[in-house]
């Protein structure tokens, strides 16, 4: 039987836009070093998680922080997220829903960013970790499915929505609808997650039992809890 990660690999010769990951900060990591090089930067949000800064500054790329507004329910300011966007800048980090804010954004706001990124030629890294722990009232929608023309690397993995952090299983895929990024960027991706031993084999081969079987009222119970407290 094959395993996970091999399946994926003869899957990604074919669509090329899946690449596992030893969790979601590995699949981050790989995203900032295979977009950006040493002296450029990267936009990150403020307030946000603290990874994006490390892991870029880590590799030399500079990070230039654009705000989120907290009498707007922390949406992005966008006057300031596109007076940051400079010649250097190699990516923008989008975290929705936000990682320590709590916001979703709206499909209106996220069509704003993405204009912004159209108009100047960036991609977007989307941390999309907590796609699944979205309270009642409140709608996700990722910017893989809403983006045209902007390539974006979306980020996730199993660690929020089934509560697992030590089985280290992330992913990134790849949506590129006009082939943007070329051959290189999915070719550099797979190289470097195979920099070191990767995600957990156990839970490579467990990952379609996980995702087909783990009944629906788990994940309604986990919101439930975490709504309540």
């Amino acid at each position: 039987m094959k395993s996970i990660s091999q399946t994926i690999q003869i899957r990604s010769k074919i669509f090329g836009d899946i690449v596992l990951c030893s969790g979601c900060s590995c699949s981050l990591d790989l995203c900032i070093t295979v977009l950006a090089n040493p002296g450029q930067n990267i936009l990150v949000p403020r307030p946000g998680f603290s990874i994006y800064r490390t892991l870029a500054e880590g590799l030399g790329i500079r990070t230039k922080a654009y705000r989120l507004l907290p009498d707007r329910g922390w949406e992005v300011d966008l006057a300031d997220l596109e007076a940051a966007v400079d010649a250097d800048t190699a990516a923008i980090v989008i975290n929705n829903p936000s990682n320590p804010c709590g916001s979703v954004f709206s499909r209106q706001h996220l069509a704003d960013i993405l204009d912004i990124a159209s108009r100047h030629r960036v991609p977007i890294i989307g941390d999309e970790i907590y796609e699944h722990l979205v309270f009642p009232g409140q709608r996700y929608h990722s910017l893989g499915s809403l983006s045209e023309d902007v390539p974006v690397l979306s980020c996730s993995g199993l660690t929020k929505r089934f509560l697992v952090p030590g089985w280290r299983m992330g992913w990134i895929v790849i949506h590129d609808r006009h082939g943007v990024l070329g051959s290189e960027v999915r070719a550099g991706l797979q190289k470097l997650s195979q920099r070191i031993i990767g995600s957990n084999t156990l839970v490579q081969g467990a990952l379609p039992a996980i995702l087909r079987n783990t009944p629906e009222a788990f994940f309604e119970d986990t919101i439930h809890k975490l709504h309540k407290y």
